[in-house]
């Protein structure tokens, strides 16, 4: 309900045509365009345009159906407090869906002052396996495009590209019907030249075609194949740069955590809670909660404003350190701990981003290996063991630049008990028995994500023509 209180949602653009086409378009008697055309049209239950060709007017109710994926369950999620939502929707006009109207058909065969207006094209995002590729590619066609069509107006990609992101259209994804409609009529286009991107046999390809925005009609199908122009092959995508799809393998953001650490140890009975070792020095304990080296998967944000819900499966590699000692425990008061952990591991995370903001939570199974080691009357003793561990985290990252990131979290990962009983008993035999450990860490961390570049003056081009009749 509060989303619908915004102008973009009480607004839907909606495809209007006639035959023949160049029929003067009024909406509450306002005049807004010639057919084809697509208006922005205040949601409602069933809302009017008129249409009027000489001595011919006529009438059109536009059909309309209930958002039920926009409005009923979005609010139904607040229990007692959906009717509410609902209520709103329904005043907003946010409860409705237009349908584009019927081809509206005149008597007359050509209308006499109607010249066609001067061929408008936009470049979508090229489909590919990550944003430098698409956005190189988008480029590339966007000098090939407008001078292929010298005579059409072709809008510069730069400018066109926010449109196409606030409506979900991105290098992963092409946008739904509903996103469709507000991007061709915010940029009042004819025509979309739609690609993709890819590595075929050490080569580039790019694939595209023009398709008609009113019709849907696809024609101007082209396909281009880049050979390498050196033994380099600068211009593939760095491996960690591929992204896209439900599962992401490769990890492209380093990060450098300062946290406080709660680790603790408990018997079965009492919690005991270990605290930064004594002998340290101030100054060093200071220095001790930047701790944790990490490396994982992030999204270069596209800017846009548009919330997006995201569910994927991210690769984790974290390393780290602390000296402790646990007071709490009587045969252990004196002796300080060196705990080194390391993991590798693999797991779902969900989220929801906003440009530069995204908020998420993930559960991250870890396959980690563990040291303890301290020294005892003169002696240095240590206990190292692999183990199946788990790690969940909830966060909120803000991307400063492309690259430059700050997170803020709270994280909880086990530990293997089997380590802490193993040095307890080589310190006294009378140590309490260890059944069960983790660490709860809250804190912030700075990350760099590592953004590819694709240099395509490596390669040497081939077109190859698929127009009919070659």
């Amino acid at each position: 309900a509060c989303a619908s209180i915004s102008s973009d949602r009480r607004h839907q653009y909606v495809l209007v045509q006639s035959e023949p086409p160049g029929a003067n378009l009024y909406v509450k008697g306002n005049f807004v365009g010639k057919t084809p055309h697509y208006v922005k049209m205040r949601r409602a239950y069933s809302p009017k345009i008129e249409l009027h060709a000489d001595s011919e007017k006529k009438e059109i109710k536009l059909e309309s159906s209930y958002a039920w994926k926009n409005s009923f369950w979005p609010n139904l999620v607040f229990l007692y407090f959906a009717p509410i939502g609902w209520l709103t929707d329904g005043i907003s006009g946010g409860a409705w869906q237009l349908e584009n109207p019927a081809v509206v058909k005149f008597s007359i065969p050509k209308f006499p002052d109607f010249t066609p207006p001067k061929l408008r094209i936009a470049i979508a995002p090229p489909l590919s396996d990550s944003v430098a590729r698409s956005d190189e590619a988008a480029k590339f066609w966007d000098a090939r495009i407008s001078k292929l069509y010298s005579d059409a107006i072709v809008l510069p990609f730069n400018q066109t590209l926010p449109v196409f992101l606030e409506n979900l259209y991105d290098f992963d994804h092409p946008a739904g019907q509903t996103n469709e409609r507000a991007i061709f009529g915010r940029l009042d286009i004819d025509k979309v030249f739609e690609s993709r991107v890819f590595e075929e046999q050490e080569r580039l390809v790019f694939e595209g075609y023009l398709r008609d925005v009113y019709t849907g009609q696809i024609s101007d199908k082209r396909r281009i194949s880049m050979m390498p122009g050196d033994a380099t092959h600068a211009a593939k995508i760095p491996w960690y740069a591929r992204s896209g799809g439900l599962f992401q393998f490769i990890p492209n953001t380093a990060s450098i955590e300062w946290a406080s650490s709660d680790l603790s140890i408990t018997d079965g009975v009492d919690q005991y809670i270990a605290k930064p070792a004594p002998d340290l020095k101030r100054w060093v304990q200071a220095t001790s909660y930047l701790s944790a080296l990490s490396i994982g998967r992030q999204q270069i944000p596209r800017r846009e404003s548009t919330y997006q819900f995201r569910f994927q499966f991210v690769p984790a590699i974290r390393a780290t350190f602390h000296r402790i000692y646990f007071p709490e425990i009587s045969v252990l008061q004196e002796q300080p701990f060196d705990y080194l952990q390391f993991g590798v591991g693999y797991g779902p995370e969900i989220g929801l981003q906003n440009g530069s903001h995204y908020f998420y939570l993930n559960y991250i199974p870890m396959v980690s290996w563990h040291k303890l080691s301290w020294s005892r009357q003169g002696t240095d003793k240590e206990v190292s063991i692999g183990a199946f561990t788990n790690r969940a985290e909830l966060g909120y990252l803000y991307f400063w630049t492309k690259s430059f990131s700050t997170r803020f979290f709270s994280k909880a990962t086990s530990t293997p008990t089997k380590l802490w009983n193993s040095a307890f008993h080589q310190i006294a035999s009378n140590s309490l028995e260890v059944q069960g450990s983790g660490d709860i860490s809250l804190g912030i961390s700075f990350g760099y994500t590592f953004e590819a570049k694709l240099d395509l003056r490596k390669w040497k081009s081939r077109e190859e023509s698929l127009r009919k009749g070659r």
